[in-house]
């Protein structure tokens, strides 16, 4: 990749990521920083969803413990190897079911299972032994508190606690309690006596659910309608509501929730009432361009059955109906995860003549702004939108779109498959993916035009590694993580990989060499010799052997050497081999020369010779055949050898098919010793048969 002297600090602000103004200029003789490993072994999934606290991550890892596949904890890494580890395991040798991460204050907040409380909040420093569940607010046995949000001065969440149904709680942090806040504060009573015992607080449930958080406000949506549970004798059951449905509000670090809007207040048949409710629509994602937050909602129009884009920056008047965008439904929900970037939201769209990226300023569902194919979702980048998109015949590549146009940004892999880029992080100033130019899935970048589009690193993958799979990318105060997979197991044997643009080696130089045969024998293999030497002692560390551009391994150094044996499945012919050293924090990377390995058919020579006894007048006639593995019609010198010395050379053609009758000049009398030696074949090993011996007589 073409490196640059300079290189842009990334900065987190909250869960946003933002370009510092600070430049660094690496001095003179300094390494170029390159990713580089600090956890391998890693077993089971990730989850994309982190937090930063400065350079330390925090995620969430799916069956590490042991204990079941289904199995999550916490982990966290400081970009070091002994800094990588699980934080804390909330229900050792349960499951913990840790989820829903969010930063919060100094630290991150989550919610866990203990084995005992259900799922519930807890709070962590960032250390062991400042994690702690922080209360107990769903107390049935099995029950979950759902955490819906957190944002500058409050997390919010939704529990029950037996009495006043799921409601919204509002927890401003350590030191404090968590607060209630009754959406649904409804009375229940009435005249009949026999429908008396029947109300049930269960069914006072305002089932809060957030759509998102609009400056210090969390924005969601809640249910104020009370119902009865089953009445045998008249029913399923009543309801009674003393406001509206599920609708719109808002609540902030300090004061109760109020309601943002009464959207719907029509019966299905178009007449007045404002206690219906609205459909939000669930699993889906929200936008947040300046002080307005887009979100979906089912429909309100019982005549359009298509979801509906919104948008509110938290009051009655400005909340207003967008449009209704081209979306797929997906399972049991609309496909629609926005990003917001240069005043617009940017979404994918799936129906039919309508796939692809589309853009919007909020007047309108907008238009498309990629060509029509199958895209991945967009991430922001400096004022418009990375992605991929597959649907032409270069296959799914990168593109960069302003909201007018798109561009494609490179063609990585020529032809219809294209490099599989995707997913994009962006982190610094760039756009980081993963992506396969047919040698392995290596890290790329981009800054949104062709000429900063970049291979960070050429990963020393296996070959035959996954090339499809997601790149896990967390994205830190100064450091860049992503998880790595190795070889054809995206769920064992992971690693975990830093990228610091700062990160200043003043390494010693190495120097890499390569020592093998000239040839090897197909279906054999062979062994390598690397050797790497630097200043100050031998490196440590890895080499990876490449085939020209495919990866076939990597071996460890010790002493500065190592040895590695060839695939036996390496086809016929040339193969230019070389050893990159990967460097280390004291010694910088170094490349071989390159070392040229002929793979040859394996053979075996036989011989027949006329006869035993001769005269001194008679020549001598040996036909050798030359079997090969794999059959091939081979070519090359055929010698006769008497007594140790040539006495015939002939060539063998590809006509003669591996057969040649050798005929030598009449011998002195005597006993002679005769062997058929090949060599000289491009493509086939050396051989040659035993050794016979004849009597001449006079």
């Amino acid at each position: 990749m073409a490196r640059s002297a300079w290189w842009v600090r990334g900065v987190v602000i909250g869960a946003v990521t933002a370009v510092g103004a600070a430049l660094l200029v690496a001095p003179a003789g300094a390494v170029p920083p390159e990713p580089y490993r600090v956890a391998t072994d890693l077993e089971g999934a990730v989850s994309a969803a982190h937090v930063a606290l400065g350079d330390r991550i925090f995620w969430v890892s799916y069956g590490n413990s042991g204990t079941s596949s289904t199995d999550s904890e916490l982990w966290t890494s400081d970009g070091t190897e002994a800094g990588t580890r699980e934080l804390v395991d909330p229900n050792p040798g349960g499951s913990a079911r840790v989820d829903h991460l969010h930063a919060f204050g100094n630290g991150l907040v989550f919610t866990a299972d203990d084995g005992t409380h259900g799922s519930e909040l807890w709070f962590s420093d960032g250390t062991t032994g400042g994690t702690a569940k922080v209360a107990d607010l769903t107390p049935e046995p099995g029950a979950s508190t759902w955490l819906l949000d957190a944002g500058p001065g409050a997390v919010y969440l939704a529990a029950d606690d037996g009495v006043h149904g799921r409601e919204p709680y509002r927890w401003t942090g350590p030191g404090a309690a968590p607060q209630l806040l009754d959406v649904n504060t409804t009375s229940r009573t009435t005249d009949d006596e026999e429908l008396q015992p029947e109300w049930r607080t269960d069914w006072t449930d305002s089932n809060p659910g957030a759509l998102g958080m609009v400056g210090d406000a969390l924005v969601f949506a809640a249910d104020r309608t009370i119902r009865t549970e089953g009445v045998d004798e008249w029913g399923d059951h009543y309801v009674a509501t003393s406001g509206p449905g599920e609708e719109l509000w808002r609540v902030g670090p300090t004061g109760p929730p109020q309601l943002v809007k009464d959207i719907t207040q029509t019966d299905p048949w178009g007449d007045p009432d404002p206690t219906q409710g609205t459909a939000f629509s669930p699993r889906t994602g929200t936008a947040v361009v300046g002080d307005t937050l887009y979100f979906l909602t089912d429909h309100t129009d019982d005549d359009d059955s298509r979801p509906e884009l919104w948008r509110t920056s938290g009051t009655d008047a400005t909340t207003v109906r967008v449009g209704a965008p081209p979306l797929a439904y997906v399972e049991d929900h609309w496909d629609f995860q926005p990003v917001a970037s240069g005043g617009r939201v940017f979404y994918r769209a799936w129906d039919a003549a309508w796939d692809g990226v589309w853009a919007t300023s909020g007047s309108g569902v907008g238009q498309r702004v990629s060509p029509p194919g199958d895209a991945t979702d967009p991430v922001a980048l400096n004022g418009g939108v990375v992605f991929a998109i597959a649907g032409d015949a270069a296959g799914r590549e990168p593109w960069f779109s302003d909201g007018s146009s798109a561009t494609r940004l490179a063609d990585l892999r020529a032809g219809a498959p294209g490099s599989s880029a995707f997913p994009f992080a962006t982190w610094g100033g760039h756009a980081y993916f993963g992506a396969t130019a047919g040698s392995g899935r290596d890290l790329y970048r981009t800054d949104g035009t062709a000429a900063g589009t970049e291979r960070v690193m050429d990963l020393p993958n296996e070959s035959g590694a996954i090339v499809d799979g997601p790149m896990v990318l967390y994205g830190a105060a100064g450091l860049l993580y992503f998880l790595n997979s190795p070889d054809d197991d995206r769920n064992v044997g992971n690693e975990l990989w830093v990228f610091d643009p700062n990160r200043v080696i003043d390494a010693k130089a190495t120097t890499t060499v390569l020592r093998g045969p000239a040839a090897v024998a197909y279906g054999v293999g062979g062994s390598l010799t690397i050797t790497v030497s630097g200043t100050g002692g031998p490196p440590a560390g890895t080499v990876t052997i490449r085939d020209g551009a495919t990866v076939l391994g990597t071996a460890t150094l010790s002493g500065g050497r190592a040895t590695f044996a060839l695939p036996r499945s390496l086809a016929l012919g040339r193969h230019t081999l070389t050893a990159t050293y990967d460097g280390s924090a004291a010694f910088s990377s170094s490349v071989s020369a390159p070392l040229v390995v002929t793979v040859k058919a394996a053979t075996r020579l036989t011989g027949r010779v006329n006869d035993l006894t001769f005269t001194a007048r008679d020549s001598i006639r040996v036909t050798a055949t030359l079997r090969t593995t794999p059959a091939i019609n081979a070519t090359g010198r055929m010698q006769l050898h008497v007594d140790g010395g040539v006495r015939v050379t002939a060539t063998l053609a590809a006509r003669h098919r591996n057969t040649l009758t050798l005929v030598s000049r009449p011998l002195r009398p005597g006993r002679h010793r005769l062997q058929v030696v090949f060599s000289g074949s491009p493509n086939a090993m050396d051989a040659r048969t035993g050794v016979v011996t004849i009597t001449v007589y006079r």
